[in-house]
């Protein structure tokens, strides 16, 4: 079965301020990036982007981004990240990937804004079907060995992904979005504007249902939490036999996996919460 825990996300450009609207979107800012991630990745995908600039990553192969990007950084900003569509398949990031992109134009045909050199739903790939793919290859492990890594005998302290950890830098920290945009997204994101988007339920401390909402993140508006956070929850809750994991206390189900899983189990649960209470004295 194919996850849905894929996401688009576009980069705004804090320099040009103004508004930009492109069919339904609005956005505050210039965008000139559209990615596609997961969010089971190792690294925040969107943030590559500038830390690869900063590093003289040599990663860092779209010159066209990268004099965007430097040229934010020189004015002591950095590029505004939005994920604009998320909890979705990885064929339906590549579908909206190319969407927008097509949509918004970019400035290699001289169409729009954007610095994406491929037509996208490729997840950002020029690499596969290059015919100099293995002398890039081998470049990059040479690069990446020894004295060419640019870490290389940098102490752990000084390393920009710990500071970052120590900072409790996030993807999101400081990002400015208008009402208008937060409402365009939350349109997206709704049953009626993703297609993969699934009716989920709430349930309150002792397992009772307090109510059954359209799409998961209608849930995050209620219980004033994160999309991540409830997206995570629902999601981890699917692959137990026992839906013990809770955001801000309240259990979120979804309604297709309390059908199939769940639903003939309810007194069981209700005995477990009782048993893991008694026992733990809390439950997270």
């Amino acid at each position: 079965m194919e996850t849905t825990d894929n996401y688009v996300y576009i980069l705004l450009n804090p320099l040009k301020e103004g508004k930009y609207k492109y069919n339904d979107y609005i956005f505050d800012f210039e965008p000139f990036y559209i990615g596609i991630s997961n969010t089971k990745s190792y690294y925040i995908r969107e943030e590559m982007h500038t830390n690869f600039v900063k590093n003289e990553s040599t990663y860092a192969k779209n010159k066209i981004k990268n004099s965007i990007i430097k040229r934010i950084l020189k004015n002591g900003k950095e590029p505004i990240s939005l994920r604009i569509i998320e909890n979705i398949t990885r064929e339906y990031a590549c579908e909206k990937e190319i969407e927008l992109i097509e949509l918004i134009g970019n400035k290699v045909d001289k169409s729009g804004p954007l610095s994406n050199i491929s037509k996208g739903g490729d997840g950002g790939d020029t690499f596969t079907n290059n015919p100099r793919k293995e002398e890039i290859r081998e470049k990059h492990r040479l690069n990446a060995i020894g004295e060419n890594n640019n870490m290389y005998g940098l102490p752990l302290e000084k390393r920009p992904s710990h500071i970052a950890k120590l900072n409790g830098t996030h993807w999101n920290k400081g990002r400015i979005i208008s009402e208008d945009t937060r409402n365009i997204f939350r349109e997206i994101n709704k049953g009626e504007g993703n297609p993969r988007s699934k009716k989920t339920l709430l349930f309150d401390k002792d397992f009772n249902l307090i109510k059954e909402f359209d799409y998961c993140f209608a849930i995050s508006e209620y219980l004033e939490s994160s999309n991540r956070a409830v997206a995570k929850t629902a999601r981890t809750n699917s692959t137990k036999d026992i839906p013990y994991h809770t955001t801000k206390g309240y259990f979120i189900i979804y309604k297709d996996d309390w059908e199939i899983k769940f639903k003939e189990k309810e007194n069981e649960i209700k005995e477990f919460l009782k048993t893991f209470r008694k026992n733990k004295n809390q439950f997270s």
